[in-house]
């Protein structure tokens, strides 16, 4: 586990955006196992096995828990989607994380913020990636909430 840190403006968001793939960088050099890369899209992040999940979760409200861990990735191609088999593999991933969420059929904006954060964290895993990125993933939180996030980090890693 590594820790990115310094004061509001130092760029942490901006360099988390630049290994996503989302901005392009003005100068440095991107190491990857040992090999300079370069990420210019989304797409080319999570081809290397790196998963963001951005600080404002880019959750959809008014889907459930399944639809978001999928949307974009589901399961049984476009005619057909496998509604069974992802929510089985959502309720594992919930599981494997020790998420405390009632059911995963449940609407994203009934949850809490450190519910949110669980279902933005699973959907990160979605692709089997080999690093996780988390941007300020306790801003906004209280306490209590705060502390279940750290927990599942630590399941995280």
């Amino acid at each position: 586990m590594v820790a990115l840190v310094g004061d509001n403006g130092a760029g942490k968001s901006t360099l988390i955006k630049i290994l996503a793939g989302v901005y392009g960088s003005d100068g440095g050099t991107i190491m990857h196992r040992d090999k300079p890369v370069s990420i210019s899209s989304p797409s080319e992040s999570n081809a290397l096995g790196i998963a963001t999940v951005y600080q404002d979760l880019a959750l959809c409200d008014n889907l459930d828990v399944v639809a978001n861990l999928f949307l974009g990735h589901e399961i049984g191609g476009r005619a057909i989607i496998n509604e069974v088999e992802m929510e089985k593999r959502s309720w594992s991933l919930m599981q494997q994380l020790s998420a405390r969420i009632p059911s995963v059929r449940i609407a994203v904006a009934s949850l809490s913020g450190g519910q949110r954060q669980t279902v933005a964290i699973a959907r990160s895993l979605i692709g089997e990636p080999t690093v996780v990125i988390l941007d300020e993933p306790t801003a906004a939180l209280g306490v209590a909430q705060t502390a279940e996030v750290l927990n599942l980090i630590e399941r995280l890693r």
